[in-house]
């Protein structure tokens, strides 16, 4: 039952996400439900399987709740503790699993699924608002010491958008424009920083 674990994780993220965590929270667990129901539709994926990708993205960052590294494998513990109570069979669980770790970066899909969540969980590299989003993301990396200051998230988030791609072909039709300006914008930035030092 879907609606249950929706319900569920929806309680269990406010209640025992750290203080920091301002990016992988609970309005990032219900966005990337909506990409998944968005980009899944223009792949076509049958009934089953939406649900199967919904139940994955509803617990991709469960893991934040113990841990901030590692987080996915851990988020699939607490699906695999979760979901019997939802009705899930072990098999479906063990797919919603594997669809969690697929969402390690750097994202490495092997299936249609797994492209589907690994474009879903980034999405907002494309869209317009990716500035303000990203701020809260900087918040946790300085937290967790993965950056020392601004600057260096400067060097991180240029790197990262560089890298990064869509592997769906309803994610690159909505997003790719925006990624290729996010990326601009974030190598004016980055080396606006380098001459400013």
């Amino acid at each position: 039952n879907f609606e249950l674990a929706y319900l569920y994780v929806m309680e269990y993220l406010p209640a025992n996400l750290p203080d920091y965590i301002h990016y992988h929270n609970v309005e990032h667990t219900v966005e990337v439900v909506r990409n998944i129901e968005t980009i899944a539709k223009g792949e076509n994926v049958n009934d089953e399987e939406m649900v199967i990708l919904k139940t994955a993205a509803l617990f991709h960052d469960t893991g934040f709740t113990q841990t901030y590294n590692n987080h996915e494998f851990v988020s699939t513990q607490i699906a695999r503790e979760v979901l019997p109570k939802y009705g899930y069979s072990d098999e479906q669980i063990d797919l919603v699993s594997s669809l969690i770790m697929a969402t390690v970066y750097p994202p490495q899909p092997k299936n249609k699924l797994e492209m589907i969540i690994s474009d879903a969980d980034i999405l907002y590299i494309g869209e317009d608002d990716f500035d303000n989003v990203a701020k809260k993301l900087e918040i946790e990396f300085k937290h967790e010491a993965i950056i020392n200051d601004h600057n260096d998230w400067l060097r991180t988030e240029y790197n990262f958008l560089k890298n990064a791609k869509f592997y769906t072909d309803t994610a690159k039709k909505l997003m790719d424009e925006g990624l290729r300006k996010n990326l601009e914008e974030a190598e004016r930035q980055y080396l606006q920083s380098i001459n400013s030092k």
